[in-house]
């Protein structure tokens, strides 16, 4: 977290819950193991096809834990969140009056840990996801309140029912 001319700046770097990120990739290379064995035992063609699109998720998700990073830069004009794998992109832009709330949400549970996201919640309704795998409840609120407080101005009920009539 940093604060500069930008805004407010929130990296979240690939790899940073080892524990889950490694837990994630055993399972998957055990769950590859059983999948080849489905294959090389001729199992009927049902079976490879669903051990096969659990296999192609766990794969995702561990790809995802190890080389996924998000980028969150909070400022008066708004909220920007670029992500990627290894190196951000372009970042999806919200102006500072489409900013609802920042809220703290359970993404992830490993064994009696739990990992909590970050979500801008949009005036239309809509999320969108700005940081997850953040292992304390505590750091994430600390985390959303930095965001509400560079934003600085949120629409109330009232307001966008009004803004609605």
């Amino acid at each position: 977290m940093s604060t500069g001319p930008r805004g407010t700046q929130i990296i979240f770097p690939a790899a940073r819950n080892l524990g889950a990120t490694l837990g994630l990739t055993g399972f998957a290379a055990l769950w590859t193991g059983l999948l080849w064995l489905v294959v090389y035992l001729k199992a009927p063609v049902l079976f490879p096809i669903a051990f096969g699109l659990v296999e192609a998720a766990l794969l995702y998700g561990a790809l995802r834990m190890w080389l996924r990073v998000v980028e969150v830069t909070a400022s008066r004009e708004g909220v920007a969140v670029a992500s990627g794998f290894a190196a951000v992109g372009d970042p999806t832009v919200i102006a500072a009056r489409d900013v609802a709330s920042v809220e703290v949400r359970i993404g992830l549970q490993s064994g009696s840990t739990v990992y909590y996201d970050l979500a801008i919640l949009r005036t239309n309704g809509r999320r969108t996801n700005a940081g997850s795998g953040i292992r304390d409840k505590r750091e994430a609120e600390w985390l959303a309140q930095l965001i509400k407080n560079a934003v600085g101005t949120f629409t109330t009920e009232a307001q966008r029912t009004q803004r609605n009539a």
